[in-house]
């Protein structure tokens, strides 16, 4: 999928997000960095500042990190981590269009969260998923699969963080086809999902060629947004 196509289907969901969700000011700066007019944060900017008074009801000063949407107790790594990625960018866009306060307050939560990321969910040579502030309880990333929607975010993370373009560029094969067609983990075999750019769909089992596929539920929003902020790499 080329870019201008990734921001087409992006633009068609954009302006109903909510900005309730922790991931809404990630979505929106990532949309608005793929934009050749950056005046356009003047469409958002209204629900930029209620995005960031969400996340300052969702921060805990303890821990240093922003609590899930389902239970401000819960923290999870991907969501944190978008946070992180998007608000540079942000900050310095609102500080050109003279949005001060605004670029103000993202810059002291950024700095917060980025001291929480490296204390909690960076353990040695492991990567937490998530973890709980009432019992304690944690999840550990455990091995990548190609057709899991949290394995490719984690992928695509990783380019992120190295901004590794070649290993992205081969990578991109798995997911150009994306959301219409994904490549199968074992044998790269291409599948047609036919299926929408958001279909809501458990586990399912279809029968393809000689064996059986596994689709899973993907967010494939966010797995858009997340190739987006990988293709404006290219700008930095």
């Amino acid at each position: 999928m080329e870019k201008n196509d990734l921001i087409e289907a992006v633009e068609t969901q954009i302006l109903d997000l909510e900005f309730k969700d922790n991931n809404y000011l990630y979505f929106v700066s990532t949309y608005l960095k793929s934009l050749e007019d950056s005046s356009k944060i003047n469409d958002f900017i209204k629900d930029i500042r209620k995005g960031i008074s969400y996340l300052e009801s969702q921060f805990d000063e303890i821990f240093l990190l922003v609590g899930s949407d389902l239970d401000k107790n819960l923290f999870i790594e991907k969501e944190n981590k978008n946070l992180i990625n998007c608000f540079e960018y942000l900050v310095e866009l609102l500080g050109e269009f003279e949005y001060i306060a605004e670029a103000d307050k993202l810059n002291q939560i950024k700095t917060k969260i980025s001291l929480g990321y490296d204390r909690y969910f960076v353990q040695k040579d492991k990567l937490v998923n998530w973890f709980s502030s009432t019992d304690l309880d944690f999840e550990i990333y455990g091995e990548l699969d190609v057709e899991n929607e949290v394995s490719v975010l984690r992928i695509l993370n990783n380019y992120l963080d190295t901004k590794n373009l070649v290993e992205f560029k081969k990578f991109k094969k798995y997911i150009e086809k994306f959301p219409n067609k994904i490549y199968r983990n074992s044998n790269l075999d291409l599948i047609d999902i036919q299926k929408s750019l958001f279909f809501d769909e458990n586990f399912e089992v279809d029968e393809f060629l000689k064996g059986k596929i596994k689709i899973c539920d993907f967010d494939s929003f966010e797995v858009l947004v997340k190739y987006l902020e990988l293709l404006n790499l290219k700008n930095d």
